[in-house]
């Protein structure tokens, strides 16, 4: 691995000339960006890296997939280039298979389905691959509601939930596994349609970006309590006196934890919320209203080192890279317009990353 590049990997929709899973990498001094190779991946649209770093995940976002109704999730090899190498795949029993992450011991793969409204617990190999013997957790049908749609699942970092964000329900679920297998340990209301969720650094915070409310929730998170979410804090994610549609995607922390960033990809903002976090309560300050030189800003992600900010702006076919301002959190624009067809997720790899 060039140790003067940074590594990353976009996940896409096949439309549009996509060629599926793209490695990247960019130059540490002069932030040039090349497209190191691409490897085939029907709508593979989000990606999640082991916790060892030589394994990639992706989650399918498909209705048949090997000829069943359902979508799928794969598994590639992080060579010592970062190239990928396709190892295995599978359905996950739930149909537009839209997020999917990886306990912390890197035992298992988490994914979440939108149209079927579940998530799947699949085994991993030694290898990184995919084992046999998943488990589906399906969320309830209520009456009176919308028809459940898991947009993401993650565990918490304590490893005593797993916790998963309900669309179609306004609800946070935590899910808890027993001898009987998995059951549902409580839910916590949260308006506007939840759709992904970060973790503070020390796992006492949990911020949650809202679909179609264009809000934040900050929730404290303690297992030992009766209530293990709490709500601390509600701030709006769009710009002052809007009146419009607000719709929020990628929502990520900087490796520090002082700097909360949150999509926002209605027409008419088309930006990045920048938040200022108190690290000794958790809450958020807003900071700025960052604007992307496109349409549609999907996914971003730090560089490992915080430094820098790249976006994937999905309807542009392009990405911009920003640069983080921390003395007053806010982000700054490097340059616009690399082409890369149909971006839905950013994924850097982390130093070290890859097989040897």
């Amino acid at each position: 691995m060039e140790q003067n590049r940074y590594h990353a990997y976009l996940g896409t929709n096949s439309m549009r000339g996509s060629q599926g899973i793209y490695h990247i990498s960019m130059d540490k001094e002069t932030l040039d960006l090349r497209v190191e190779d691409s490897c085939p991946a029907k709508n593979g649209d989000y990606l999640w890296i082991s916790p060892d770093r030589r394994t990639l995940y992706a989650a399918y976002e498909l209705i048949y997939f090997q000829g069943r109704p359902t979508g799928g999730a794969a598994a590639y090899r992080i060579g010592p280039n970062g190239s990928l190498t396709f190892l295995n795949a599978r359905n996950t029993d739930g149909q537009l298979t839209c997020f999917c992450s990886t306990d912390q011991a890197g035992q298992h793969l988490l994914t979440s389905s939108y149209m079927s409204g579940s998530v799947t617990v699949t085994p991993l190999l030694p290898d990184g691959s995919l084992g046999e013997g998943m488990q589906v957790i399906r969320h309830p049908v209520r009456s009176g509601s919308h028809w459940p749609s898991v947009h993401s699942v993650y565990e918490t970092p304590d490893r005593n939930f797993l916790l998963s964000t309900n669309v179609g329900l306004d609800r946070v679920f935590l899910h808890q596994l027993t001898k009987a297998g998995w059951r549902q340990a409580f839910e916590l209301p949260v308006a506007g349609r939840p759709r992904q969720a970060a973790f503070s650094p020390d796992g006492k915070t949990v911020y949650v970006s809202t679909e179609a409310g264009g809000e934040v929730f900050v929730l404290a998170y303690d297992s030992a309590a009766a209530e293990p979410l709490r709500q601390l804090q509600r701030v709006s994610t769009t710009c002052p006196g809007w009146c419009g549609h607000a719709e929020t995607a990628g929502i990520k922390l900087s490796p520090d934890g002082s700097l909360l960033l949150v999509a926002n990809r209605a027409e008419g903002l088309n930006n990045l919320a920048a938040f200022a976090v108190n690290r000794d309560t958790g809450l958020l300050k807003f900071s700025a209203h960052v604007p992307v030189q496109g349409v549609f800003p999907r996914d971003f992600d730090f560089t490992p080192d915080g430094r820098y900010v790249l976006v994937g702006l999905q309807f542009s076919d392009t990405l911009e890279l920003f640069e983080a301002d921390y003395s007053c959190y806010t982000l700054v624009s490097l340059g616009a317009g690399f082409p890369l067809p149909c971006c839905s997720c950013v994924k850097f790899l982390p130093e070290g990353g890859g097989h040897a």
